[in-house]
């Protein structure tokens, strides 16, 4: 199981809350686009049931061409504000007009019915008072989207969770050579 690197963080107020900021990145496949409609980003709260305990961190819709996050590039998926304590799942809302494109055409991406009202990581974190938490979801576009039939493809998402190595902040005063 990862574990975020925390990384200790002023963020001009001593609140019992810290940060988590989740990225989004993909391995190279042979399609020729996977855009993804993120509606939602939310996580979840030890301690509540299934239906309740869920943070919204992030509710701007915005489209990932997820095949333009390889190589070691990333899109920002969502980031806020969270409660210190821990969080076990994190969920996508994916959002209509979804596409795949294959030989340059454009075909819309199947969600599966269960999928509509949230993909669900199970990834468990701490979030600790005045901290930055990094996570990254690693999508596999070429194991999560399979053809069904003639112009019709299905997202069945691949999808690893790992914390971002990060550092931390230095402080000290710096002095001139000749103060030796």
């Amino acid at each position: 199981k990862d574990n975020p690197i925390l990384v200790q963080s002023d963020y001009g107020n001593q609140s019992n809350q810290g940060r988590l900021r989740l990225y989004i990145t993909d391995a190279p496949t042979l399609l020729d686009a996977v855009n993804i409609v993120v509606t939602r980003v939310e996580v979840h709260k030890t301690g509540y049931d299934s239906t309740s305990g869920w943070v919204t961190i992030d509710s701007t819709t915005r489209t990932h061409n997820l095949l333009l996050l390889t190589n070691g590039a990333s899109a920002l998926l969502g980031e806020g504000s969270l409660d210190a304590g821990r969080y076990t799942q994190i969920r996508l809302i994916i959002g209509e007009g979804s596409t795949v494109v294959v030989g340059g055409i454009s075909f819309q991406l199947k969600i599966p019915s269960g999928m509509q009202t949230g993909l669900k990581l199970v990834h468990q974190f701490e979030i600790q008072s005045n901290t930055l938490y990094e996570l990254m979801l690693d999508f596999d576009a070429s194991r999560s989207i399979h053809k069904d039939g003639p112009g019709t493809y299905i997202l069945r998402p691949v999808i690893r969770v790992q914390a971002l190595q990060t550092s931390g902040s230095i402080s000290g005063t710096v002095n001139p050579l000749s103060a030796r």
